[in-house]
């Protein structure tokens, strides 16, 4: 079992991206082919914009996981040691009050959207708009990891440094 989950915390971002962008380029491949056929399909336009928001959202998580979001740079360059985790500690718990939010905010926009259906594909919204929920939780969790590496660092015993007070 702690293989699975393991397995899963280190590779399920880049499965899911590779699931997706897999759909986008499928779909978005056969309703240019079809169009020079001459008869294209309504629904790959759907597949392929569904595909692309699980894509960004999931994106974000992975994202989140490898430090690759914009941050303080400029800020962070100047901390060492402490002080440093100590800050990113603060942003990272910025960035889980925000994605907290959102995600409160995307359980109720899903519970709305549970009424309309999607034109060409004729399922439900709430397809489209449950994979904010499921990019926001994920990142979120990648947060509390996140979190959690940081404050082990500040738990470790060090050397005292020149650099550090």
């Amino acid at each position: 079992m702690k293989a699975v989950w393991r397995f899963l915390n280190n590779y399920i971002e880049q499965i899911l991206l590779f699931v997706m962008i897999s759909i986008l380029i499928c779909s978005v491949t056969l309703q240019v082919f079809t169009r020079i056929i001459g008869s294209s399909f309504s629904w790959t336009e759907e597949v392929a914009r569904y595909s692309f928001v699980w894509f960004v959202m999931i994106g974000m998580s992975y994202a989140t996981k490898h430090h690759l979001h914009i941050r303080m740079e400029v800020i962070l360059a100047l901390l060492h040691g402490k002080k440093r985790s100590c800050f990113e500690i603060l942003l990272q718990m910025f960035a889980l009050c925000i994605c907290g939010y959102l995600f409160y905010l995307c359980l109720d926009y899903v519970e709305f959207s549970y009424m309309k259906k999607a034109p060409a594909l004729n399922i439900t919204m709430s397809v489209l708009n449950v994979s904010g929920i499921v990019g926001i939780g994920l990142n979120c969790v990648r947060i509390v990891q996140n979190i959690a590496m940081e404050v082990a660092k500040l738990c470790r015993p060090q050397a005292k440094t020149e650099k550090e007070d």
